[in-house]
């Protein structure tokens, strides 16, 4: 099916489970010249709710605001998706200065899957690509600012490296001090 908003704003605030929580699955979400966005989750009590897709059709001034949840798109392109967080038609209103989105490839580079499953969403394949909510420089995915981080990040920075596993939380392509 087709989650579809031609002017206005769409919420969507489903109650969520301790398992996680799909919200469309195999569909297409799409935005033009309006805002679909998804309430955000009370992180201390509750998991995050990932919304799952099978494609993001954000044209105009469409955006798609995940509140601070996840996405998971199915066999996604990952240019395209970063370009979307960068360009602000993907985004996550409920975050901060120190918070961001990060896009990354759920192949491990072998045509492994990171993981199988992901907050209740299963049956993961390498081509999907996931959206985290989650800390600037939190570059391993963890939820923590740490020496790991800081270790990946001077590795980018240092080699000229590019994506978010190396620094680049701001998808421009370098790893500086607007990242």
């Amino acid at each position: 099916g087709t989650l579809t908003a031609a002017t206005g704003n769409l919420v969507l605030s489903p109650a969520v489970s301790n398992a996680g929580y799909t919200l469309v699955s195999a569909g297409t979400v799409a935005a033009s010249g309006a805002t679909v966005s998804l309430s955000p989750t009370d992180r201390s009590t509750a998991k995050t709710k990932v919304l799952v897709a099978s494609a993001l059709n954000l044209t105009g001034t469409g955006v798609l605001d995940l509140g601070n949840n996840d996405l998971i798109v199915k066999a996604g392109d990952l240019s395209a998706l970063r370009a979307l967080v960068a360009s602000a038609a993907l985004t996550a209103s409920a975050g901060t200065a120190h918070t961001a989105l990060a896009v990354f490839p759920n192949d491990t580079g072998t045509g492994l899957s990171y993981f199988d499953a992901y907050d209740g969403v299963t049956a993961l394949a390498p081509s999907d690509l996931i959206v985290k909510f989650t800390y600037k420089g939190d570059t391993n995915l963890d939820g923590t600012l740490d020496g790991v981080d800081l270790a990946n990040i001077t590795r980018g920075l240092t080699l000229g490296l590019t994506g978010w596993q190396n620094g680049d939380t701001d998808y421009d392509g370098d790893v500086d001090g607007n990242d």
